[in-house]
């Protein structure tokens, strides 16, 4: 006769452990929900069930659009950087020139012609 044990235990993890576990979980939950919904959708649609090479293959298709996304999200986020750093080097020389025009009364540009 086999027996099946359970073991129960408690995990005391720290704030990064809590961290990763939580988006480990989520991802996980994200995936068992979505295949869930595609099987439900294809046995109700097609009458006909999703194999596990399916699941695989749909599993790769997943990952690269979420790859796209990630990138398409991180090269908008370097974008506002690159944007936020311009404005700020637009507002100083704004700032510096405004200063010097209203410091100065006459303020004289002269073109050197070097030999």
């Amino acid at each position: 006769m086999k027996y099946i044990r359970g073991y129960k235990f408690r995990l005391y993890p720290n704030k990064e452990q809590k961290i990763l576990l939580n988006k480990t979980l989520g991802c996980c939950r994200f995936v068992f929900n979505h295949f869930l919904n595609v099987r439900r959708e294809t046995l109700e649609n097609e009458k006909k069930s999703v194999s596990y090479n399916d699941t695989s293959a749909l599993m790769t298709q997943l990952k690269t659009d979420e790859e796209r996304k990630n990138r398409n999200r991180q090269r908008i986020r370097l974008a506002r950087i690159h944007e936020k750093i311009a404005n700020t080097r637009r507002d100083f020389l704004h700032k510096l020139t405004t200063e010097l025009c209203r410091e100065n009364q006459t303020i004289a540009v002269e073109t050197l012609n070097e030999q």
